[in-house]
């Protein structure tokens, strides 16, 4: 576990020094813990409209949704890759985007946040190039695409 130190200002308490982990499912099947993940990330397209009134006028409006996918990575295992490529093997058979699950956690093991992926599907998976006398940690990598995890469809009441 890593060592985490408390401190706390005008909003309160906080870690310093966390150590994340990121446990993830696809279809609600575990593909295990993962230290590095990236592209949570969401951009809306804006609009722009000239109503023509007014020279030179704009009127801003928050377009559609964009997702990048998500890029996880972490050192390969045992545990985590056989369960990673065991669930990876049921899911391509189906071939068919499925729900998403990424919860963090903090180095006391608390969970953080989570994001519900919708229509995920692993577009690679792969194990970098392994160097025994580099004395290097083989990485594991795995990408997924998603339509996104903030209810897009809620909100335009669909």
């Amino acid at each position: 576990m890593a060592t985490s130190f408390t401190a706390e200002n005008q909003l309160g308490r906080f870690s310093l020094g966390m150590a994340h982990r990121f446990a993830v499912q696809l279809a609600g099947l575990p593909i295990g813990n993962w230290s590095k993940a990236s592209g949570l990330k969401v951009q809306w397209k804006p609009l722009e409209h000239r109503p023509g009134d007014v020279v030179n006028g704009v009127w801003w409006y928050p377009g559609t949704t964009s997702y990048d996918p998500i890029k996880l990575g972490r050192a390969v295992d045992q545990k985590n890759t056989t369960m990673t490529f065991q669930t990876l093997e049921k899911i391509s058979s189906s071939n068919v985007p499925v729900p998403g699950l990424i919860q963090m956690y903090d180095s006391q093991n608390v969970l953080v946040y989570s994001w519900t992926l919708d229509n995920a599907f692993p577009v690679s998976w792969e194990i970098d190039a392994f160097d025994a006398g580099a004395s290097k940690v083989a990485l594991e990598t795995l990408t997924i695409q998603h339509s996104g995890f903030l209810n897009d469809e809620t909100k335009l009441g669909i």
